[in-house]
């Protein structure tokens, strides 16, 4: 809530203007609308407070009677009305379909004020950028056609000046090798192709960007989770190792990519039946995840999902198992919609746990 404490009067022979005078204006540390946005207008019998949010598209105005027995009014508040959120936030609160559209509508725009060919313009900046956002969200909302096409699009620029755009280069190379894993392969052969490309993509990061990178690190992390699927685990365990080390040499421990590594690294773990090490990882993922994204993200429905798949299989717990997937099926049937979650490619084993819960709730109920 926004609260909101009558500003104090400009005495008589202050030469400042109403709206420079001091206020005991307060906003919790949680409030969406920046203080920079904030200002004062006189009005007959008191002021207005004017927030124009950056956050969230609109404006609040809340008008302060001069007389302080009278109360406090919203006069106008056109945020709820909009709800066109920019990208970055859509994306960080894991509503990716919404900030696919939001970064479509962006791209749009920037079409609009492409008016050369030269790769290195500001306007072809502004275009990578754009479908590079449209390929992070269409990645986590399971659009493969459109994350391709997006995909294309940016490589044919960046491809004519790697070094001016080796950042979203390597990103998007990343993210089409990963989108083609998930909706394309289908045999040993288009898996390997896949592996190709991670491995140019892994190639093209340590030339442009170095080893010591956290780009080449997300590379590594992919390599290593395809190495698990093909049981290399000795591989994979080097691959998230140094993984690890990077991310957390220059992100931090509690970063949310070293959570990315550290999950992988607890399958691993779950897979080589090391489990007291993996029960251990998963809970730092999970751990991790919540304090970045908060309790109501996709990105900790999916540590969810990994954690529940280890304790039906590794630990027999289904009674620990049932809440926890339970609970990951409401963050993505709120946020992404359980058709594009990896629920939906898993099916049978969501059912097998579910039931099982079901079971044991009824045998501790007798």
């Amino acid at each position: 809530m926004l609260r909101v404490w009558p500003p104090k009067q400009p005495e008589e022979d202050d030469e400042r203007s109403v709206s420079e005078a001091e206020t005991s204006i307060k906003l919790p540390e949680s409030a969406s609308l920046p203080r920079q946005a904030m200002h004062l207008e006189a009005q007959s019998g008191g002021w207005t407070i004017i927030v124009d949010s950056a956050v969230e598209t609109g404006r609040i105005e809340i008008f302060i009677p001069q007389n302080r027995s009278e109360s406090i009014r919203v006069v106008s508040d056109t945020r709820a009305e909009s709800k066109k959120f920019p990208f970055d936030r859509l994306f960080s609160q894991g509503y990716y379909a919404e900030a696919a559209q939001a970064a479509e509508e962006t791209l749009q725009r920037v079409r609009d004020t492409v008016t050369t060919q030269d790769s290195m313009s500001a306007e072809s900046h502004a275009l990578v950028e754009t479908l590079q956002q449209i390929v992070a969200a269409n990645l986590r909302n399971a659009n493969f056609e459109r994350l391709e096409s997006a995909a294309n699009e940016a490589l044919a620029i960046c491809q004519r000046a790697p070094s001016e755009y080796a950042g979203p280069l390597v990103r998007i190379l990343h993210d089409r090798a990963c989108g083609r894993y998930l909706y394309q392969c289908r045999d040993d052969e288009s898996a390997m192709e896949v592996r190709r490309e991670l491995a140019n993509a892994r190639q093209t990061a340590e030339q442009l960007l170095g080893r010591e990178n956290p780009e080449t690190a997300r590379i590594m992390t992919t390599q290593a989770r395809l190495l698990i699927s093909d049981f290399s685990y000795p591989d994979a365990e080097d691959l998230l190792a140094e993984a690890i080390k990077i991310r957390t040499r220059l992100l931090g421990p509690d970063h949310a990519d070293v959570s990315d590594s550290l999950l992988e690294l607890a399958r691993l773990n779950a897979y080589r039946e090391d489990h007291d090490e993996a029960d251990e990882g998963f809970q730092r993922a999970i751990a991790i995840r919540e304090a970045h994204y908060g309790l109501y993200h996709p990105e900790v429905a999916e540590a969810l999902f990994h954690y529940t798949d280890f304790l039906i299989y590794n630990r027999r717990n289904s009674a620990k198992a049932g809440p926890l997937l339970r609970r990951a099926l409401s963050i993505w049937d709120e946020t992404i919609g359980l058709e594009r979650s990896p629920a939906a490619r898993d099916s049978e084993f969501i059912r097998k746990v579910l039931t099982v819960d079901e079971d044991a709730e009824t045998e501790s109920a007798e």
